[in-house]
This record gives C-alpha cells, sequence and structure tokens, in this order.
C-alpha cells in the first residue's frame, strides 16, 4: 500500500477515516468537505496558472521527480510534482531548486494554500443552499414531468466554466416552463432514457445527437439560415453555393409569408409541401464541385425533411 498525502491528511484528521480510505470504501459523504476540498482543489490550480505565468517564459518541470532529478537535473523550478519513495509518495504544489557550488542544490516545497479559511458564513450559506436543494427536489421532478407532457419541447446545450471544471447546462423548455439540467460534458446519452415519456415534436440544432431520439422532430430554421449566411459572407464566389441559398430562399418565404398572413394552420401550411419535397429532391440528384454547397446538400439529405415537420403536425 502506498501512504499518500491524502491518506496522511486523513489519519491526523480520523485515523477511521484513513483506514476506510485506504481499504478503498468511501465514507458517506459529507457536503461541507466535498466543498471545503473543492475550493482548496479550485485555489491550487488557479494559483498553479497564475505561478507558471509569472515564471515565463521558464517552462518549469512537472510531473514525477526521480532520484536522478534532484542529483543532476538544471531545472529550476517544478510545479504540481510528485516525489515517491519506497511505499510513500508526496504530491508538491510547486519546488524552488537553488543551485550551490559548494554542494547539493537547496529544494524548496511550496505549498498553495488560501489564507482566508471557511468562516462561519461560508458554512452556513453552504447549508442552507443545500437545504433549499432538498425543498426543491420535488418541484424540480416535477417541472420536468410537466414539460415532457407538452405537445412541443426546445432543447438546446450550453458550455458553463465553473471555478474548478467546465460542463454543460442543457436547457428544456416548452411554450411556458424551463427546465435546466447540468451534465459534465455534452454527451447525450442519457437524453434518450430522459425524453423516453415524451410524444411530442422536439425542436433543435443540428447537433447529431438529438438524430437518434425516436420522437418526430423540428430543426431550428433560424440555425441554419445563419450556417448558409455566414459561408455566404466567406465565399462571395461560390456559384454552386449562391444558387443552392436562392432555392432555398424561394421556398422558404412563402411559408413564412403563409404564417404571417394566416397563422400556424395546417391548411394553409400543407399547401407548401410539394414545392419542400420538390426542393429537396432537386438538391438530391444534382451532382456539385464546391466542397461547402456539397456540404449543404449532405445535410439536406440528411435532416432536410425534418427541417419542414411543422408543415405537416400544425393543429387546424
Amino acid at each position: 500500500m502506498t501512504i499518500t498525502n491524502d491518506l496522511f491528511e486523513a489519519f491526523l484528521r480520523c485515523p477511521t477515516k484513513c483506514f476506510l480510505r485506504a481499504e478503498g470504501t468511501l465514507p458517506s459523504g459529507n457536503v461541507f468537505a466535498d466543498w471545503v476540498r473543492g475550493e482548496v482543489e479550485s485555489y491550487r490550480l488557479e494559483t498553479t496558472t497564475r505561478f507558471t505565468k509569472r515564471l515565463s517564459p521558464v517552462v518549469p518541470f512537472s510531473g514525477l521527480l526521480r532520484n536522478i532529478d534532484f542529483i543532476s537535473a538544471d531545472w529550476r523550478w517544478a510545479v504540481d510534482a510528485t516525489v515517491r519513495a519506497q511505499n510513500l509518495e508526496s504530491r508538491f504544489h510547486a519546488i524552488e531548486r537553488i543551485p550551490s557550488s559548494s554542494g547539493p542544490a537547496q529544494l524548496v516545497p511550496i505549498r498553495f494554500v488560501r489564507a482566508k479559511r471557511p468562516t462561519n458564513v461560508d458554512k452556513l450559506m453552504l447549508a442552507f443552499r443545500q437545504s433549499l436543494s432538498f425543498e426543491y427536489r420535488p418541484l424540480y421532478e416535477d417541472l420536468l414531468k410537466y414539460i415532457l407532457r407538452r405537445p412541443l419541447i426546445q432543447i438546446d446545450e450550453t458550455p458553463v466554466h465553473l471555478l474548478d471544471r467546465n460542463g454543460y447546462v442543457w436547457v428544456l423548455t416548452s411554450l411556458d416552463s424551463v427546465f435546466f439540467l447540468y451534465r459534465p460534458n455534452r454527451e447525450g446519452a442519457f437524453l434518450a432514457e430522459l425524453l423516453r415519456p415524451f410524444r411530442g415534436v422536439l425542436v433543435s440544432d443540428f447537433y447529431s445527437v438529438y438524430d437518434s431520439l425516436p420522437c418526430p422532430q423540428q430543426k431550428c430554421l433560424v440555425h441554419f439560415v445563419r450556417d448558409i449566411d455566414d459561408d455566404l459572407l466567406k465565399n462571395p464566389l461560390d456559384v454552386e453555393l449562391k444558387s443552392l441559398a436562392q432555392e432555398f430562399s424561394d421556398v422558404l418565404k412563402p411559408i413564412i409569408q403563409s404564417v404571417d398572413r394566416f397563422g400556424l394552420k395546417k391548411r394553409h401550411l400543407q399547401k407548401h409541401k410539394k414545392n419542400v419535397k420538390r426542393f429537396l429532391n432537386s438538391v438530391q440528384s444534382r451532382e456539385l464541385n464546391s466542397p461547402i454547397a456539397n456540404g449543404y446538400k449532405q445535410r439536406f439529405e440528411k435532416t432536410g425533411a425534418k427541417m419542414f415537420t411543422f408543415l405537416s403536425l400544425q393543429t387546424k
């Protein structure tokens, strides 16, 4: 067994907890202790980044320090360094190596510790937030159930930057409610189970993870128009792209005019289905030389029908 910093610090606080941690048996969660550890690690990462920038252009050593590194190495600074000896292991936030002409180099360990300790107010605020999460958990779950019963859901995801890590917030909204869900990454495998009770139409962008969901889908036309407009500005001489964009505009404009005049009435919207089908078939049958225009051809082949789902599913 290797005795690490975490084990030694756990032993100083509680030998029983140290034994459980050494055996790989995690003790019951302590919200405040977890929060303190997160604050300490966040401060260490932030300070290490600032410290490394101050050393620039010198690049400090990082990683496992071997015996030979202490004797013959020419490094002056080390950050996030690990030292091992037999069954002992220690992790140093930083080390300064001061060479000496008359003897071995002097090693000065550095530890990044926030001077301000958590106050009673910090503890109370943490407990307050935790109690609120327990209090509103049933409402949070009922809100999701309510949204999943709606005939339409709009879904999107956006990155968030926390103190010690990055993640993603997924947003589900009906016409009158919003549900937020934090996830550590952008992987969407969880959506199949989350949306399993949903029987309505899902409105989304063109992120491929949504394509595998079994419910009817409407792709966001605003996203598509923005993409093709951006490419037209960047490639004004691409004739095939310009022609494709013009034809798409000729199909979309009458639909928008119909919605402006009659609203989302099925008997008016379904009149545009023939033009849409004709356009999609035309795009699928043509050969394009422009890589960008060919990319849009592939998008139309893959999701073109889902761009116009609303033509068939609106109420009378």
